[in-house]
C-alpha cells in the first residue's frame, strides 16, 4: 500500500514550525480488460476441444481395428501393455493369469488345425475356438473394468491399426500427452487472479497523531499518621527523656 504525503507548512503566527504531514491516498485508475489473456484463455480451449475430438475419433478407430485384428495380435498387444503400460503388481498379477490362458487356448486351436486327420477334428476345434473367445472375452472385460482400457491403446495401438491409419494424427500416446499439457494450461491462466477485481479500499491515516492522555498523579496523605521525620523526632524526644 503507497501514500502520497504532501507537504502542508501551518500559517499564522507559527509558520515558522516543523512542517505537518498530510497523508493522501493516491487515485486510483479504472481497471482494464487483460485483453492477451482472454485471448489464450479461448487459443487453448479450442486447441483442447480440437485434441479431444481427434483422441474420440482414434479410439473409435482402435476399438474397430482390436475387433477385426488377429488372436495373435491381441496376444501381443497385451504383453506390450504388461511390460510397458503403467499398472500395479495386482493388476499385472491379474491380467497376466488370464492373458496366460488365452495363450493357452490360442496354442490349442492351432493344435488341433494341426491334426485335421482326426475324424472329431472339427468338432474339438470349434469348441476350442469357443474356449478362445471365452478366454479373451474374460481378459478384455477385466481391463475394461479396471479403466485400462486407454492405456493398453496407449502402449498398444500399433498392433491393432494400419500404419496409415495410425499416422492420420499422431500417434495415440501423443495426443494423449499434448492433451494434458493444454489442461495444466488452461488451468494455470484460470487460476491467474482477474485484472477486474476491485482492489480493497486503502486505509486513509490521520493528518494529525493525537496527543497521549495526561495522567495526573496526586499524593496521598494521611491527617490520621504523622509525616515521617515527626514521628522520628517524636522517638528520639522520648529516647532521651528516660
Amino acid at each position: 500500500m503507497t501514500f502520497s504525503r504532501p507537504l502542508r507548512r501551518p500559517s499564522g503566527p507559527d509558520s515558522g514550525a516543523a512542517p505537518v504531514l498530510v497523508s493522501a491516498a493516491r487515485p486510483r485508475g479504472q481497471a482494464e480488460c487483460d485483453v492477451r489473456r482472454e485471448a489464450d484463455l479461448a487459443q487453448v480451449r479450442a486447441d483442447l476441444a480440437l485434441v479431444q475430438a481427434r483422441i474420440l475419433a482414434r479410439k473409435r478407430e482402435i476399438a474397430l481395428g482390436w475387433s477385426r485384428a488377429s488372436t495373435a495380435d491381441r496376444l501381443l498387444a497385451v504383453d506390450r501393455f504388461l511390460r510397458d503400460g503403467n499398472l500395479d503388481a495386482v493388476q499385472i498379477a491379474e491380467i497376466t493369469a488370464r492373458q496366460d490362458r488365452a495363450r493357452s487356448a490360442f496354442y490349442a486351436v492351432r493344435a488341433e488345425r494341426k491334426s485335421r486327420g482326426e475324424e472329431t477334428s472339427s468338432g474339438l476345434q470349434a469348441r476350442r475356438g469357443a474356449e478362445l473367445s471365452a478366454c479373451e472375452a474374460e481378459r478384455d472385460r477385466f481391463i475394461g473394468m479396471a479403466r485400462l482400457t486407454e492405456e493398453l491403446w496407449r502402449t498398444s495401438e500399433t498392433f491393432v491399426l494400419p500404419s496409415h491409419v495410425a499416422a492420420r494424427h499422431g500417434p495415440f500416446r501423443e495426443l494423449l500427452a499434448f492433451e494434458a499439457l493444454l489442461e495444466q494450461r488452461l488451468l494455470h491462466l484460470e487460476q491467474q487472479p482477474s485484472p477486474l477485481a476491485e482492489p480493497e479500499p486503502e486505509p486513509e491515516l490521520p493528518t494529525e497523531l493525537p496527543s497521549p492522555p495526561r495522567i495526573q498523579v496526586r499524593a496521598v496523605t494521611s491527617s490520621s499518621r504523622p509525616p515521617f521525620h515527626h514521628r522520628l523526632l517524636q522517638l528520639l524526644q522520648g529516647a532521651a527523656t528516660s
